[in-house]
């Protein structure tokens, strides 16, 4: 009989040769009960990579019946243990994303059996699990609970990592203050996360949320009944790949390539289309990032392209790498008519936004806040940084994680708050748009919230993800606000609008997506957070500003406003700005209502 197991190793089974499988099935409930009897190893975890290991042992011996009911289990399994893990969000991610395998098993057994529906529900189980809880838990609001004396408490905590922060940007990159300043900063975010856990330990309200179940397969596809919206969904796995289609109330499912055979192109196609572009260059880096992305489309979206006849909008929830992929940019090769009419990207056939997932985009379409006679706009842009020589003759002066001064974010200000009656808005340039203005300003009833700024993206701690501002000496803040202090808004927008360098990028993991900036905003209450992918170009991201909100204010819906603010590039007299490095960065993520 062949098995094996090593008490908090790793658990190894040979599944691969038909004549091991029986004693393999046969030790494999022996070895669960000594886990879960054992002190070191009872545990959900251990569950659910024992339940997997026989739902794939059946499936391998031809026992589909029995293991179509084995396969389910170690997806319970999994539920089981996010409700016991630390509420914390990376905590709770993690649970489902170190379990990748259970679940592309699953629906790659689901799929094989034609029951398209089932494996979509366990798709919907797999995505942005934790987004769905902290979502929830905003709605709550247990902040409200905290006594004077908590409050005072999480304040000071919050102070003491800004006055971190300041020493730290401060140290002037020598070696020994810094490292001592990260270790203190780390022990102040470290406490500031334990406090908030405590809260919510003891707080008796916390124990009475209702957490929302993945939604089935019939309640989403009725959501999209409608012929003009579709929704695709996508799960990388490391042996196949899967998509989903729900569209016109059916629900359809495809085959991709593995996971790394994705992920090798989408990196080459993102180096494409970061690559330097001028006048001279222009044609010529077009076509072959063009030919990057063709391969992509052929891959990702031909094979489902059937399923989507007159769908005029799209969501996408992506997987894993393509959460940094705007599809809008995608485009068929034109190879036998050499015509690009021929070949349109997809933003010229589709308006297209994104979600974590299709359960998430129904709680995010109920916003936090009533939206309901929210108005206008506030908008932050030109902060001041430090004293540096702008050359405005630079076409690639971008928005990055260098602190050079964004003249053009003014003018892209004052250009957008210019739409709106004078009542309406209120626009903070220069010294005035601080940290502290955003947190004192009331923005539960704004429609619109704008930042034109420097962005700072940590993918390795994002909750020091944040929008860089005007920093003032003797403030208190540290000048960039923060994914902890994004939380603590309480807003009513309809849209927030990152105009800054990659601030659509975070903490990639497995199932649960991005933590990063764009689900803080949404746990603050945005229904829809328009980011960008990559270091963006200070002029064109202003005109293109311009255009989106000239678009929002004409009454068009966001991801239409998106799309022809892009299109007026793409079909526009200035020829570099045609190219995908300039109109494609921005996606739209939420609500799309």
């Amino acid at each position: 009989m062949f098995c094996g197991f090593q008490l908090g190793g790793e658990v190894t089974i040979a599944l691969t040769e038909r004549q091991r499988l029986a004693g393999a099935l046969a030790c494999l409930f022996p070895f669960l009960l000594h886990c879960m009897l054992d002190g070191g190893g009872g545990s959900k975890h251990w569950e659910a990579t024992f339940l997997y290991y026989l739902a794939e042992a059946n499936r391998l011996l031809g026992l589909n019946d029995d293991a179509m009911t084995i396969y389910r289990q170690p997806i319970d399994a999994v539920e089981q243990a996010r409700t016991l893990s630390i509420p914390s969000e990376v905590s709770r991610a993690g649970i489902v994303s170190a379990r990748h395998d259970v679940f592309a098993g699953t629906i790659d057994f689901m799929v094989s059996r034609h029951r398209e529906a089932e494996a979509f529900e366990i798709a919907e189980a797999w995505h942005a699990r934790a987004l769905l809880d902290i979502l929830t838990e905003s709605r709550v609001d247990l902040t409200k609970d905290l006594s004077a004396s908590q409050r005072e408490q999480e304040d000071k905590l919050f102070a003491r990592i800004s006055s971190v922060q300041r020493e730290l940007w401060s140290a002037g990159g020598r070696a020994a203050p810094e490292e001592e300043l990260k270790m203190n900063l780390a022990r102040a975010e470290n406490e500031l996360e334990s406090f908030q856990l405590e809260m919510r330990r003891s707080n008796p309200r916390y124990a009475g949320v209702k957490y929302p179940r993945p939604q089935k397969a019939e309640e989403i596809t009725a959501r999209f009944s409608d012929d003009g919206t579709a929704l695709i969904e996508f799960v990388l796995g490391d042996q196949k790949s899967f998509a989903w289609i729900v569209h016109g109330g059916r629900i359809s499912s495809v085959v991709l390539p593995p996971r790394k055979q994705i992920e090798a192109v989408v990196s080459n196609y993102r180096a494409a289309l970061n690559e330097h572009v001028s006048a001279l260059t222009v044609k010529t880096s077009i076509a072959s990032t063009d030919l990057l992305g063709s391969q992509l489309y052929e891959t990702l979206f031909a094979p489902l392209e059937s399923q989507l006849k007159g769908a005029h909008s799209v969501v996408i929830v992506p997987d894993g790498v393509l959460f940094y992929l705007p599809f809008e940019s995608l485009r068929r090769a034109a190879v036998a008519s050499k015509k690009e009419a021929d070949a349109p990207y997809l933003i010229e056939r589709f308006a297209i936004s994104y979600a974590p997932s299709a359960t998430a985009l129904r709680l995010i379409q109920d916003p936090k806040e009533s939206t309901t006679g929210a108005r206008g706009l506030v908008a932050y842009g030109d902060p001041i940084y430090t004293a540096v020589k702008f050359d405005s003759s630079s076409a690639q002066t971008g928005r990055g994680a260098e602190l050079t001064s964004l003249p053009y974010t003014r003018d892209e200000v004052s250009a957008i708050a210019s739409l709106f009656a004078l009542a309406d808005r209120h626009a903070y340039t220069g010294a005035e748009a601080t940290e502290a203005s955003v947190k004192s300003a009331d923005l539960s009833h704004i429609r619109y919230l704008h930042f034109a700024a420097h962005g700072v993206i940590d993918e390795d701690n994002p909750m020091r993800s944040g929008i860089v501002l005007s920093r003032v000496a003797q403030s208190n803040e540290d000048g960039t606000l923060q994914m902890n202090e994004v939380v603590r808004l309480k807003l009513g927008a309809e849209v927030v609008t990152l105009s800054a360098c990659r601030t659509g990028l975070g903490k990639v993991m497995n199932g649960e997506g991005v933590i990063g900036l764009t689900r803080a905003f949404q746990y603050a209450g945005a229904k829809d957070v328009v980011v960008s992918l990559w270091n963006v170009n200070d002029v064109a991201t202003s005109e293109l500003m311009k255009a989106f909100y000239q678009n929002l204010t004409r009454g068009l819906r966001k991801d239409e406003a998106l799309r022809q603010a892009k299109l007026q590039f793409l079909h526009g007299a200035r020829g570099t700005w045609k190219h995908p490095y300039f109109w494609a960065p921005f996606v739209l993520n939420g609500a799309n209502d």
